[in-house]
């Protein structure tokens, strides 16, 4: 997402790529929060799995807008990036702690 703001900011007005990369960053999520929630079955029916990636879009959206504004402020790329990769690994570190704690959850299988 912050590879494309400069060439955004150069053909719009100034707000305008900041919508174009909340939304882009929720809309990329779509299917990784569609195939996690069938994988994990935590979200059963149509209403429940809506509203699951709804939510998982509006924050990575959010994400997106915190990205953006760090981008912004600090003028490099990197800073995002390493926020991205620290976020990315500590969600990998709570998978992971999760099944440490209860094994036999995780190789039930959902009911």
């Amino acid at each position: 997402m912050g590879c494309c703001s400069p060439s955004c900011c150069a053909s719009c007005r100034r707000r305008a790529p900041s919508g174009r990369r909340r939304s882009s960053s929720g809309i990329w999520h779509v299917r990784p929060t569609l195939d996690g929630l069938a994988v994990n079955g935590l979200a059963r029916g149509p209403v429940a799995t809506g509203a699951a990636v709804l939510l998982g879009c509006l924050g990575t959206a959010a994400a997106g807008v915190l990205f953006t504004a760090l981008r912004l402020r600090s003028g490099s790329l990197l800073a995002p990036v390493l926020l991205h990769l620290a976020t990315n690994s500590a969600g990998l570190g709570a998978a992971e702690a999760a099944i440490r704690l209860s094994p036999a959850a995780v190789l039930s299988p959902p009911a």
